[in-house]
């Protein structure tokens, strides 16, 4: 009987997000001075169904909110850009996964208007898993209101994938164990 615990790899049958594929969380912790680990600040719900990379612990125990500018985006999996979109002001990009018209989608986004996204990808091009895709920055003026941005450089980070012809968001900290991480103190952000 095999007891390995080897993850598998997304391809053109992998229908679902589960928690045994090998991904990338789209942020790499290990690329910020003193990560420890991810903190899930608002959670998954029907109102957020995202999970929001914006708050981390650092390894001497200090609370982080925000992300340090220029912090790289990386693809979760191996795909195809389907969308670079600028929606309500929010550029984001969606990755589709697995076969063409899998449904199976990731979408990077910055919440606020003042984090700006630099794109490193366009459509159609081909990604891997890993590659980065974008990098994000704390711009000097909220893009909306023309005042200095009041909150702090993020991610906004969704996974889709089609159950019975529905496009179904999936919590993420489901599919990577390390987002799991809830802080109970109150954070402002």
């Amino acid at each position: 009987m095999d007891h390995s615990n080897s993850l598998e790899e997304v391809t053109e049958n992998t229908k679902l997000w589960m928690p045994n594929l090998n991904l990338r969380v789209p942020v790499n912790g290990a690329d910020i001075k003193g990560f420890k680990q991810w903190i899930n600040l608002k959670g998954f719900s029907p109102e957020h169904p995202s999970y929001d990379f914006v708050a981390y612990v650092k390894e001497d125990g200090e609370v982080v909110v925000g992300l340090p500018n220029s912090t790289q985006v990386i693809a979760v999996a191996d795909g195809i850009v389907k969308e670079i979109d600028y929606v309500s002001m929010t550029p984001s990009v969606v990755i589709e996964h697995g076969r063409e018209g899998s449904g199976l989608l990731s979408s990077y986004t910055y919440v606020e208007p003042s984090t700006y996204i630099k794109h490193q990808v366009k459509k159609g091009h081909q990604v891997k898993k890993g590659d980065g895709i974008g990098a994000l920055y704390q711009i000097k003026y909220n893009l909306v209101t023309r005042l200095p941005p009041k909150n702090p450089v993020s991610l906004h980070f969704s996974l889709y994938h089609k159950v019975s012809g529905k496009q179904i968001q999936v919590d993420p900290s489901k599919i990577f164990s390390g987002l799991n991480h809830r802080i109970e103190k109150e954070l402002k952000w």
